[in-house]
């Protein structure tokens, strides 16, 4: 398998099944009728309500469109909110090949404790490369964390893959744009919380939207994106600060491949007359899901060298994203929080995020470091001027003679760090931040969609046992893993509750002094200064997008 096409966002897929519960949780109501939860089966001071409905079935009509919000009675007035509810549709990951598309629900766990104030809320979108992943992973069981915290916790479902992503031209139109259906969701449950996290306790001035991955990614668009104001006033983003959107003519070309693929068209490229994109998108709509799956692209790791590659994820549609994220944060263009004050933000990495990224692991040697390097930067145009750079820069004479070590810190590098600094450097100009690395160094394989790789570090997504407080699922459940545990759910938490880390020492990061926490134990600070590194994949960027748009 090449190195550039491993499903790097697989880490933090492992398949769950919801906790058994011991008693009744207190019912919320709603103009819909009233929800009833159920208390942790471990944690009896949490109630958690599971499987609440954001928005209507995505099927039928309602397939590759944007959301609507669920409106409908419950049922005897009354939901049941016991049970995750299915994952959406995805193949080839730990959860199975899943084809349920009644899949748009929202979790809500919330802290049973004396309070004379709202609670602040915590939303987390989970990642997997826009392909993969659900709000039902065992890594994002609220329980544990909201049991020791004073904050209410969010997680959801939102379209992956084909069903979050196709389009046609003929469907633009001047409400909701085209395409970017899971970003739309996205959305639609962000207002959902906005709009009725008060009947739990919960204070929707005070919404963190937080993600790992392509959920910190999302994190990122959602500050830029139109929609998105005021449904949030605080940000973090773990190893996955959105870079460069391909255009929204990458979705329209995947999508005819995949319309070509199901027999819905004959015709090779996209057609221009929108009588005919309608009726393949009806063919489309009465396609089976499992078909949709298999016959589109998938997920790989998009280089510089081919940023309109066909794929499915977020493109500049000109409505709810109209300008690549950098440009759009360098210019201002940053979307307000509740009550209009502006959005604050925590954005970092994990020191070794390409550990795990790299399917030949510790067995890496010089041709396939050279095959990761040619990817980014090809021997053609402007481009090949840039090889030379990556070849000293990551050459393994560096790195202790080791090819896996160079190779996985130019993965680092190139898709989480240098994206992460351009994304800071952005968005400082008119806004405030701060920054972290986590480098705490350990072997969980839960992270890892249930496969031991063997290897062991601060690899990608290593950070979310303990933002989650879910170190039993590592064996990891004492001592500084333990105490590292609290200190950054108590950062987070306070983050969303006072917009600052709520740790001595943990300043704001600017360009001229690019402060950041060593998230390990012990805790310091220390100046981070990656500019010169991450020089060369800025100026990779201005290729790809000269070349692209």
């Amino acid at each position: 398998m090449k190195m550039w096409t491993f499903s790097f966002l697989l880490g933090i897929l492992a398949c769950a099944l919801a906790h058994p519960v011991k008693r009744a949780s207190q019912p919320i109501s709603t103009p819909l009728g009233t929800i009833i939860g159920s208390t942790c089966a471990n944690h009896t001071n949490v109630h958690q309500y599971l499987g609440i409905p954001y928005a209507q079935a995505p099927i039928g009509d309602n397939r590759f469109a944007s959301p609507k919000a669920y409106q409908s009675a419950y049922p005897s007035r009354e939901w049941n909110a016991n049970r995750y509810r299915s994952a959406c549709p995805q193949l080839n990951s730990p959860l199975g090949n899943v084809t349920e598309e009644d899949c748009l629900y929202l979790n809500v766990w919330v802290p049973d404790r004396p309070r004379q104030h709202d609670l602040p809320v915590r939303v987390y979108i989970h990642g997997g490369g826009w392909y993969f992943g659900a709000s039902s992973d065992a890594l994002f069981d609220g329980c544990s964390a909201t049991a020791v915290s004073d904050a209410i916790l969010v997680t959801f479902n939102y379209r992956l893959g084909v069903f979050g992503f196709l389009a046609l031209p003929s469907q633009a139109n001047s409400d909701h744009g085209v395409g970017n259906w899971a970003v739309q969701d996205q959305q639609l449950a962000l207002k959902w919380v906005h709009d009725n996290i008060h009947q739990f306790g919960g204070d929707n001035s005070r919404i963190e939207i937080f993600g790992e991955s392509a959920g910190g990614s999302a994190v990122s668009l959602h500050l830029i994106a139109k929609g998105s104001e005021g449904l949030f006033s605080t940000a973090i983003v773990e190893s996955g600060a959105a870079s460069e959107l391909p255009p929204i003519n990458v979705a329209y070309r995947s999508t005819w491949a995949v319309a070509q693929a199901v027999g819905c068209t004959t015709e090779t490229t996209v057609s221009q007359t929108s009588g005919e994109q309608e009726r393949v998108l009806s063919c489309l709509r009465s396609t089976a899901a499992l078909g949709l799956l298999s016959n589109g692209p998938q997920l790989a790791v998009i280089s510089y060298s081919n940023l309109t590659a066909l794929k499915w994820g977020p493109s500049i549609d000109g409505h709810i994203l109209r300008r690549q994220i950098p440009d759009a944060l360098a210019a201002g263009e940053i979307n307000r929080g509740a009550d209009n004050t502006p959005i604050m933000l925590v954005a970092g990495t994990n020191s070794e995020e390409g550990i795990i990224l790299l399917p030949q692991g510790l067995n890496a040697t010089q041709s396939q470091l050279d095959q990761l390097i040619d990817e980014l930067a090809p021997n053609r145009g402007e481009y090949a001027a840039y090889r030379s750079v990556l070849t000293t820069q990551y050459s393994v004479d560096r790195f202790n003679g080791s090819y896996f070590i160079a190779g996985s810190t130019l993965i680092t590098d190139f898709l989480f760090l240098c994206p992460t600094y351009r994304f800071l450097k952005a968005f400082t100009r008119h806004n405030k931040a701060y920054s972290y690395l986590f480098t705490r160094s350990i072997r969980c394989p839960a992270v890892t969609g249930g496969v031991d790789l063997g290897v062991v570090g601060a690899g990608h997504g290593m950070e979310l046992p303990y933002v989650f407080q879910n170190l039993a699922l590592c064996g990891l459940e004492n001592g500084e893993d333990k105490e590292l545990a609290d200190m950054m759910l108590r950062a987070w938490t306070s983050f969303a509750a006072t917009k600052t880390p709520g740790i001595d020492n943990w300043d704001q990061w600017t360009v001229e002094d690019p402060q950041i926490a060593v998230l390990n134990i012990p805790f310091r600070t220390v100046k981070h200064d990656v500019s010169e590194k991450c020089k060369v994949f800025e100026e990779l960027v201005g290729v790809a997008v000269r070349e692209s748009f």
